[in-house]
């Protein structure tokens, strides 16, 4: 009788993969990815955006394992706790590990070229991370810091992901720093499994360095300065941010395990109140400001949400540079004319900017959310706003998205902020500013400011994004007038 040679079924050869680059490893790393994406608020990303964020930390984790299982096959082949190990039980070869490597390396760097050109640039770091770190245990004990760094980098990948301005990263920052002290912390007790092999073979390790006891006290010192990094001690409000708005600790308290998952928007009531200008306070004390320390109390975090509008007024660069680095949740209304101007004055389209904010919504679209004084916001920013929408906003006129909007923030008593781009101002002009004025909205000129010695375009039109934002109650980059004098 002829016996049929013997084929592994397909979802063996899958098992033996996934075992091979420990797969369900890969899930430890992502909430470090999605702690990065959450660290700050800012726009809400699109599922496509999402599945992409996911190939590239599953492709760049296999790759990573795939590496390390390639560099240390022979080391692995000698320790009797590793021998058992895909490649030196040979239960897969060398050539299928390859293929692996290669196919994990391409979704990494293909997703990594959809997320944007500057994600592709940088994408050479992790591999090089994941190259080194194998070799780093042949010559230096401090070899658990490669690891450290490797899971370091995955909230900065997810904050990176989704804040393609890379504004406002300290908590991202933090977070890193976090992950490094507590996995090169873990990796040191993970060592202590093969202290005698490391002595024998000559595998620089921390154990082997210093021995077992002195090489867990420096464990435990990683995860008392990672503990320090995540807590409210060590952090000393840096994680939550306290100079800036979007993370306001109660008292003097905030860390990293309360703050990361409050990071979505808080929802007060039926509706989300507004902050005011102190004009613009009617009726009961404190207005939204006391409901919002309230609900800052209860260890929520309130996310600023701002509506914001582009005319056909010259100077969209002021819209874009504010679109990109005002933090928090931004819903843009961009006119017919701003969308040309916007082309022309720099070649970009209203696509471009959707990385930066929510939705877009069309200027001719008066059923949107925001026409309706039912939905709430924190200030409603028209930059750069022509003299015809400032006349028709004054006037009462309300037949486009941006004039009702503005209307609604008229009647509602929410924030109005008219960056207003004109020169010189006609009489009308001015009356018409003047009226809103004593509304309460602000008139904003765009004049940029020149004390902090502009030495290009983007530093002159960023000291006029400064100010708004500090307007707003926002953290701006530039520096205050001789600011140094008060501290």
């Amino acid at each position: 009788m002829t016996t049929a040679p013997s084929t592994v079924p397909a979802p063996s050869r899958v098992r033996t993969y996934a075992s091979f680059v420990r797969f369900e490893h890969t899930l430890f790393s992502l909430p470090l990815i999605l702690a990065g994406v959450f660290s700050t608020p800012g726009p809400a990303m699109t599922p496509m955006r999402w599945l992409w964020v996911a190939i590239a930390a599953v492709g760049a984790r296999t790759a990573g394992m795939s590496l390390n299982r390639l560099i240390d096959r022979r080391i692995d082949a000698l320790n009797p706790r590793t021998k058992v190990r895909e490649l030196p039980a040979g239960k897969m070869k060398t050539p299928e590990a390859v293929a692996l490597l290669v196919g994990s390396t391409a979704a990494y760097l293909i997703a990594c070229a959809i997320l944007g050109p500057w994600f592709l640039k940088v994408a050479v770091l992790p591999l090089a991370v994941f190259t080194l770190y194998p070799y780093l245990k042949r010559f230096t004990p401090f070899c658990h810091f490669g690891v450290g760094v490797a899971l370091a980098l995955a909230p900065l990948a997810g904050y990176a992901a989704a804040h393609p301005s890379l504004e406002h990263a300290e908590t991202a920052w933090w977070l890193g720093a976090f992950a490094l002290a507590w996995v090169s912390g873990f990796d040191v007790i993970y060592a202590t499994l093969d202290e005698d092999f490391d002595r024998s073979h000559g595998i620089h390790s921390m154990v082997a360095w210093l021995g077992r006891t002195n090489a867990l006290r420096v464990s435990w010192l990683l995860h008392l300065a990672s503990r320090r990094r995540a807590g409210a001690g060590g952090a000393r409000g840096r994680c939550c941010m306290r100079r800036s708005p979007w993370w306001r600790p109660a008292g003097d308290r905030c860390s990293t395990r309360s703050a990361v998952p409050a990071v979505a928007r808080t929802t007060l009531g039926g509706g989300r109140e507004p902050r005011v200008l102190p004009d613009q306070r009617v009726g009961r004390r404190g207005g939204a400001r006391h409901r919002a320390r309230r609900a800052h109390g209860r260890g929520r975090l309130l996310m600023s949400r701002y509506l914001i509008g582009m005319t056909g007024a010259s100077g969209a660069i002021h819209g874009v540079d504010f679109v990109k680095r005002c933090p928090g949740e931004k819903y843009l209304v961009m006119s017919d004319w701003a969308r040309q101007v916007l082309l022309t004055e720099h070649g970009l389209k209203s696509s471009d900017l959707e990385p930066h904010v929510k939705k877009i919504f069309r200027d001719d679209d008066l059923a949107a959310p925001f026409a309706s004084g039912s939905n709430r916001y924190d200030a409603f920013v028209i930059l750069p706003c022509s003299v015809s929408t400032l006349g028709k906003i004054a006037a009462g006129i309300s037949d486009t998205l941006i004039t009702r909007a503005a209307a609604v923030a008229l009647k509602e008593r929410m924030r109005l902020v008219v960056g207003v781009r004109e020169t010189p101002l006609s009489s009308i002009a001015l009356e018409n500013c003047l009226k809103l004025s004593r509304e309460g909205v602000v008139i904003m000129p765009v004049s940029p400011p020149w004390y902090g010695s502009p030495k290009d375009l983007d530093a002159l039109v960023g000291g006029f994004t400064d100010k708004l934002l500090t307007l707003l109650g926002e953290k701006g980059a530039g520096p205050a007038w001789r600011q140094d004098e008060l501290e």
